[in-house]
């Protein structure tokens, strides 16, 4: 019996469609739109050129996901950071991130070592200079970098899915403010990947992601 599998066209629609999604979603996780800011259809609508429907169709999907929420007297609004929910992310983070760091460890050459200061030096200079942003990004290119050496794509897969979260929740948290503490930990994870202690690495990655939040 031979089997024929369609294969399914995507639409104009879709395509506008997705493109909105990823536009607001970027939006409310880069911080650009604030918690209980209203979203005006139009005003999106205009700023990407496109009609008012995918907007409206993105904006439902967001809501699916508890990123927007209905205001009492119409429209839509970004939803505020749930601090439990997010505790529970960052739990989980904390355990995935951990593993990794902990098969990194067994896995980590020199070489990727070495690629691992640059970071973390990157890491303490923009601190120095107060670039919020900059020290979380190559705060994620660390995370990143730390999945990849695990060689486990399903650890990566899974913390890639909260990691959105965090940066949403470190652009709102001051973490300059915690430059010393930070910065120790990320020292001491790379000594001790160096010494291959994957155990005591482990802890340490944990606590580093508490020290950003």
């Amino acid at each position: 019996m031979k089997v024929v599998c369609e294969k399914r066209t995507i639409s104009k629609r879709d395509l506008l469609n997705e493109r909105a999604y990823s536009y607001l979603r970027h939006a409310i996780f880069s911080g650009l739109l604030e918690a209980d800011k209203r979203l005006i259809e139009t005003k999106i609508a205009l700023e990407m050129g496109i009609s008012r429907t995918p907007i409206r169709e993105a904006i439902h999907k967001l809501e699916q996901e508890g990123l927007v929420y209905k205001r009492p007297n119409g429209g839509h609004a970004i939803s505020p950071t749930d601090e439990n929910d997010f505790r529970e992310i960052c739990d989980v983070a904390c355990i995935i991130l951990g593993y990794a760091t902990y098969q990194a460890t067994l896995n980590a050459t020199r070489s990727d070592l070495n690629v691992l200061r640059s970071i973390t030096k990157a890491i303490e200079e923009h601190f120095n200079s107060f670039d919020h942003e900059r020290v979380i990004n190559e705060s994620c290119r660390l995370f990143d970098a730390l999945l990849g050496l695990s060689n486990n794509n399903q650890l990566r897969i899974i913390f890639n899915g909260l990691k959105d979260h965090l940066v949403r929740k470190m652009l709102i948290t001051p973490i300059i403010k915690r430059r010393r503490a930070f910065l120790k930990y990320h020292r001491m994870l790379i000594d001790l990947m160096e010494a291959k202690k994957a155990s005591r690495a482990e802890k340490v990655s944990r606590k580093m992601i508490f020290r950003i939040i």
